[in-house]
């Protein structure tokens, strides 16, 4: 990321070891009081002065980082409120800055933008093949153009993630995704909080993160609960889609995609509980990789059944998710219908 930002000549002194000139320090006011984010709105700042900004691409120094789950939610929830701090004021806010092009000013912008995208997609994405599974409705309609749109979405996304210069930096950019993928509740909580700040004209308390030198300690329930509902519906929508495939379910359908779907979701609540419950170690480190493993070879074999699965196939597949809906009602995710049971059967109606 740091290099692209490099190449378009966007400035950004997020986290920790930049160097500033002292000059260039105090023409902006030095360090911006107006936000807790204030390393990202010092490169804003910055760059409205028509500074330039170079990322040097070697380890010159190491950082600390939580290693504590309530510290480290602690820590993005404050980023988060930082950034909408930014946004909701006027004399500040990106978009309304003449010194910066439109360019930088949609990039100074994209942090909020990711927040709050994250806080949307992330538990949508959890839930589609939990809905899929027990109730039937597949919110995408199987033909080659999806497959097509799939295909090149998950190359892009891979090949931005996944963008390093040695392979052994894979994995450190793979846990950094997953840690997104947990962090969406902390992020839901303080856009919510940033808006009821700013309705209410109250100010957001800073926090100063705990990092490095603590002891491990297990966490409590209220750090660990969503990601303890999330593992166990995962689990068992996998376990309930397996019974259904076994009982004799179209194995080349959308069936078998949740199934993927929901392996590939379920691997950051499983992290994160192994590391809440046992800790950190070579038993996790083993699991981080075979995790790992499972996230890419499901994402493939999904994209792979995409482009295997015909429109002619969904039409005449058998039913699926527990016999009460059929296939051919993929793609409508709000049709109403209505189930009965009569002895042994599901009745349906439209």
């Amino acid at each position: 990321m740091q290099p692209g930002y490099d190449a378009l000549g966007f400035i950004s002194c997020t986290g920790t070891n930049f160097l500033v000139r002292a000059k260039a320090f105090v023409e902006v006011g030095m360090s911006p009081q107006y936000t807790m984010t204030e390393d990202f709105a010092l490169g804003m700042e910055l760059k409205k002065k028509k500074w330039h900004c170079r990322y040097v691409q070697a380890y010159l120094a190491v950082g600390e980082a939580p290693d504590q789950i309530r510290n480290c939610f602690q820590q993005r929830s404050r980023w988060t409120k930082g950034h909408f701090q930014i946004m909701f004021n006027p004399k500040v806010c990106p978009l309304f800055q003449s010194e910066l092009s439109w360019g930088m000013r949609l990039m100074y912008c994209s942090g909020v933008w990711s927040y709050v995208v994250a806080a949307i997609s992330t538990p949508f994405l959890m839930l589609v093949p939990v809905i899929t599974i027990w109730i039937g409705v597949f919110p995408v309609i199987i033909n080659r153009w999806a497959a097509l749109g799939l295909t090149i979405y998950a190359a892009a996304t891979q090949a931005l993630l996944y963008y390093v210069r040695t392979p052994r930096h894979i994995e450190a950019l793979y846990f950094a995704n997953v840690a997104n993928s947990l962090l969406w509740w902390s992020y839901v909580k303080a856009c919510w909080r940033s808006i009821i700040s700013k309705i209410t004209r109250k100010n957001i308390t800073f926090k100063a993160t705990a990092k490095g030198g603590s002891k491990l300690k297990n966490s409590p329930l209220r750090d660990i609960w969503l990601a303890i509902v999330m593992f166990i519906l995962l689990t068992v929508s996998i376990a309930v889609a397996i019974w259904q495939l076994v009982d004799g379910a179209l194995v080349f359908s959308p069936l078998l995609i949740s199934v993927l779907w929901a392996a590939y979701a379920i691997v950051p609540p499983f992290l994160l509980l192994f590391y809440a419950t046992i800790g950190p170690g070579y038993l996790l480190q083993f699991f981080c990789r075979l995790t790992m493993m499972v996230t890419f070879a499901s994402g493939a074999a999904a994209v792979g059944l995409m482009w295997a699965i015909h429109e002619s196939d969904v039409a005449t597949a058998k039913e699926f998710s527990g016999g009460a809906y059929t296939s051919e009602q993929i793609g409508v995710l709000f049709r109403a219908i209505k189930k009965g049971f009569t002895g042994s059967t599901f009745e349906k109606t439209i």
